[in-house]
């Protein structure tokens, strides 16, 4: 009994080595296509799978998210084939959001929200979680571009300092958000350029208002260089951002010129005749011209005797 039931196993044992060892080749064909047929099979079929959803709000630019961004998942049906894409390029939610808002907020996601690839033959029935929190940070820093708020004066010739390059063109302003969010650029002060090729001047940023804001700027001074002069009225185009205002100089004054031992009392005198003069002037260039006025001697001529004929 005890001789037969051990031949029995080893029988089995030699059946299973085989099973393992025996004909590989023929027996891994045989998996290989019983595979290809279940892939095919299944990829004729619609089926509904969740899948991850990426989310990627597009963001106001004075707006960053505190961590990372929250896990969405979405139901799909779709044939086979058109599932073994989606995990390859998942679908995306791309929602736009201001930047006037809290640091906190709530948004409700649909399914119509959820982007497929392009040529993907799907449909969205859902989306989960459905509401979602949003975190933003309080404090945020972006740059912003440098205007001029320069002046420059012409010269003798009446040139000015042209061609102003700024460097660092823009600056980097750190605070809170909505404080960032109101300033769109910065101004230079109001400081006079003298009319000096090639030379470079540092110059403050007009940081009023800035503390009510609740933000900073770095850096707080930009070089400017004087490329080139150019007569005032070609200097700038209409369409340049940083053209400084030109300062226009005044004529000077007239001068009167009189004798070195003048008094003041001379000199009230000197002006008082002098506008009896002209106002003499013109009342005669005003005066209307009698057309019938006629010579004296003509005069006499044409007037009637008195006394009778002699």
């Amino acid at each position: 009994m005890a001789v037969r039931q051990l031949s029995r196993s080893v029988r089995w044992r030699k059946r299973a080595r085989a099973a393992f060892t025996e004909r590989l080749p023929l027996k891994a064909t045989a998996v290989f296509l019983g595979l290809v047929l279940w892939v095919i099979t299944s990829t004729r079929e619609e089926s509904e799978e969740l899948l991850p959803v990426r989310f990627a709000p597009v963001l106001d630019g004075t707006l960053e998210l505190a961590g990372e961004p929250p896990q969405v998942r979405a139901l799909v049906r779709g044939l086979g084939r058109e599932m073994l894409k989606l995990h390859q390029t998942p679908p995306v939610i791309r929602r736009t959001i201001a930047g006037d808002l809290p640091d906190t907020i709530t948004m409700d996601l649909r399914a119509v929200d959820v982007d497929l690839p392009p040529g993907i033959d799907a449909r969205v029935l859902d989306v989960r979680p459905r509401t979602i929190t949003l975190v933003f940070k309080s404090t945020v820093s972006r740059r912003v571009p440098v205007r001029s708020g320069l002046l420059v004066a012409p010269d003798s010739l009446g040139r000015v300092a042209a061609g102003l390059f700024f460097q660092p063109e823009s600056v980097v302003v750190t605070g809170r958000r909505r404080g960032v969010a109101r300033v769109q650029a910065l101004r230079t002060v109001a400081e006079t350029l003298p009319p000096t090729e090639g030379r470079v001047h540092q110059v403050a940023l007009d940081t009023t208002g800035l503390g009510s804001l609740g933000v900073r700027i770095r850096p707080a001074f930009v070089r400017v260089r004087v490329s080139r002069l150019a007569r005032a009225e070609e200097a700038f185009g209409e369409s340049e951002p940083n053209a400084p205002t030109v300062v226009r100089r005044p004529p000077p004054p007239l001068r009167r010129t009189l004798p070195p031992d003048t008094t003041p009392r001379d000199t009230a005198r000197h002006d008082s005749t002098r506008h009896d003069a002209t106002r003499r002037d013109t009342t005669r260039a005003l005066a209307p011209r009698d057309s019938t006025t006629r010579p004296s001697a003509e005069r006499d001529s044409m007037a009637p005797h008195v006394g009778g004929h002699r």
